[in-house]
């Protein structure tokens, strides 16, 4: 795999790997790389909704959750170019 952006890469393992396991968490979340991309996606997108720009400050008070991960990873899908 070549050298991606953090963006990149999230793509390209929920396109190969998008039905083996991204995120397991206590018996509470077993997320795929599918769903777990679709959790960034949709994020990212309420987040452009609410007119959240590339280079905007966002402040996250979550507690450590898929939650807030899928949050933060939103941020860097949006503001990459790739």
């Amino acid at each position: 795999m070549e050298s991606l952006t953090l963006t990149g890469l999230l793509n390209e393992v929920a396109g190969r790997f998008h039905s083996r396991r991204a995120i397991s968490t206590s018996g509470k979340y077993d997320l795929t790389h599918s769903r777990l991309h679709q959790l960034v996606e949709h994020a990212a997108s309420q987040l452009v909704a609410a007119g959240v720009r590339p280079g905007d400050v966002v402040a996250l008070t979550f507690p450590n959750t898929v939650e807030v991960l899928s949050l933060f990873l939103s941020r860097i899908a949006k503001s990459s170019p790739n």
